[in-house]
């Protein structure tokens, strides 16, 4: 009778291969390591790189030469507060087809580039190449809800164009002038059919209420006028790229403008809707709501009949509601604020490719 023998244990191949496991799983936690580092440059490096394109790029419209300048500061100060080193950090202003340079730039790209070091994978690679590059663009916008129907005598605006260069502050900087921080709006546009002299749809005030639903569409009165203000005109309007030579009133020129540059006026003050529609604004919670785009319109160049008129646009400009003067009332009410330019970086709005006053910043890249 044979006895059965027992094996004796593998221990020395359960060894190797715990050890094997144990390199492995060190692999594995080295890269992880390695790349987490590197990872966390990438991450840190981009949202530096986005911050410094977008505050460059708001210099675009005022300071032109000092947009790059404004993005490397922004991203190297982003990069310290996160502890992050770099060795290369460089903006450059590009027109709109990408092409570098100073005159009247578009766009600002901001490029970051930095060897990061690596630790377990030293002897086999001491350092990972990390770059990153953004663009941000400055770009005219129509502002969500659209233009109102309320139409700015392009001379009055005329006037505060020595005030260009504080448009891109908030209405209440200090560094702003006292005369560019307010603009009163004044509505006096009826005529007065005893006066035959009072033909101007302009009145004694600097605004006219327009009639935006449709060029030849009759008017809606007060209720679709006030519809128009708070939520803006449903109609898209263009501006006269020509801007028409001043014509005797009454008349076209033989190159007529093209229908989207016209709107008519509105007869009648409309008090009422004017009240409701500054305090449904004001009281909105987007505080973007009490910026309205207003269409610039030629006084030279009027159609009149059936009391309304016909002028075109010339432009648009952004106005800044001032919501602290409280309600309006009497016969010529005057709703109280200032112009802006760069409304926000985080206005949402259709672009567009002509010059609306109006505009923000976006990244593209």
């Amino acid at each position: 009778m044979k006895l059965a023998v027992r094996p004796e244990p593998e221990r020395g191949a359960i060894a190797v291969l715990t050890v094997g496991l144990f390199l492995v799983l060190l692999l594995f936690l080295s890269m992880a390591v390695d790349l987490g580092i590197v990872f966390r440059y990438r991450r840190a490096m981009q949202n530096a790189c986005d911050s410094g394109a977008l505050a460059g790029a708001l210099n675009l419209r005022r300071d032109p030469a000092t947009a790059a300048p404004t993005a490397e500061r922004y991203a190297a100060s982003d990069m310290i507060r996160n502890h992050i080193s770099w060795d290369v950090l460089q903006a450059t202003t590009l027109d709109d087809n990408n092409q570098p340079t100073l005159i009247d730039p578009r766009r600002v790209r901001v490029e970051i580039r930095e060897a990061v070091p690596t630790y377990f994978f030293r002897l086999l690679r001491p350092s990972i190449e990390v770059a990153v590059r953004c663009t941000a663009r400055l770009t005219p916008i129509i502002l969500t809800k659209g233009l109102v129907p309320i139409g700015l005598n392009w001379e009055a605006y005329a006037t505060q164009l020595e005030c260009n260069e504080y448009l891109w502050m908030e209405l209440d900087d200090p560094r702003r002038p006292e005369q560019c921080r307010r603009f009163p709006l004044t509505f006096d546009i009826s005529d007065n059919p005893n006066d035959p002299s009072d033909d101007s749809p302009w009145g004694s005030g600097n605004t006219g209420l327009l009639s935006m639903g449709c060029f030849d569409c009759p008017s809606g009165g007060g209720a679709q006028w006030l519809d128009y203000f708070i939520n803006g005109s449903p109609t898209e309007y263009c501006y006269d790229m020509g801007r028409t030579d001043d014509v005797t009133r009454g008349t076209y020129p033989d190159s007529a403008p093209a229908l989207c540059a016209n709107v008519k006026t509105e007869t009648g003050v409309k008090i009422g809707p004017i009240t409701r529609g500054v305090d449904t604004r004001c009281e909105s919670p987007n505080l973007l709501d009490r910026i309205i785009m207003v269409p610039l319109l030629n006084p030279a160049y009027q159609v009149s009949g059936q009391g309304t008129y016909t002028t075109e646009i010339w432009g648009f400009a952004a106005f800044q509601l001032d919501c602290s003067t409280g309600k309006f009332t009497g016969a010529n009410p005057t709703i109280e604020g200032g112009f802006v330019s760069i409304v926000s970086m985080q206005a949402y709005g259709r672009e567009t490719e002509f010059d609306t006053g109006v505009y923000t910043v976006k990244l593209i890249e």
